[in-house]
């Protein structure tokens, strides 16, 4: 099955991403999909008692509500832990929702304009919530993440159904040294 995949960002990029975030709600949030790869419509829908603080994670639920899938729990570090323990301490609304507007949660299209603005002062381009979904995922294989049993915690963190989705990001590794082959051992004539 061949899946065509996006743009992803170096971890330089991602970094510079998250910083260029307008207020600290949307750099928790850019920091967020940037460490987590979760997809727009899992972030909206995470609840506050969806956040794990003894463990340092989230419960992920599926986006089909009539999903048979048990919550995946998906690790946060540190810092992401104390940026979402400080956003909670100081924002306004209390509601059931981590990002929330008032009430309810925040919708998709905020997520993608919020991306969308970040991208355009952080880095002077155009970038997609996708985006990060993949640079999660190219820098996990490029840092030893290639074997199998790596591709298959990729898939469960990611929340994948099929393991062939997940091995898709492997092209682009393989695109990659190819590329530095051909750069170190250019083509004789």
């Amino acid at each position: 099955m061949a899946t065509r995949l996006g743009d992803y960002l170096t971890y330089e990029e991602a970094e510079k991403l998250w910083q260029a975030g307008t207020c600290f709600r949307d750099q928790l949030l850019l920091r967020l999909l940037w460490r987590t790869g979760l997809r727009v419509g899992e972030v909206v829908a995470i609840e506050v008692s969806d956040i794990d603080w003894t463990h340092r994670g989230v419960y992920v639920l599926p986006e089909k509500k009539r999903s048979k899938k048990e919550p995946r729990f998906v690790p946060l570090d540190k810092k992401m832990m104390s940026m979402i323990q400080h956003y909670l301490d100081n924002r306004k609304a209390q509601s059931p929702y981590l990002f929330d507007s008032g009430k309810n949660h925040l919708t998709r299209q905020w997520v993608y304009l919020t991306v969308r603005t970040a991208g355009e002062n952080g880095l002077g381009k155009h970038v997609h919530p996708h985006t990060l979904r993949n640079s999660v995922a190219m820098h996990f294989i490029k840092t030893g993440g290639g074997s199998y049993e790596n591709l298959r915690k990729l898939q469960i963190h990611l929340g994948h159904a099929s393991i062939e989705t997940t091995a898709g990001y492997l092209k682009y590794s393989q695109d990659e040294v190819r590329k530095a082959y051909e750069e170190a051992f250019p083509e004789e004539e």
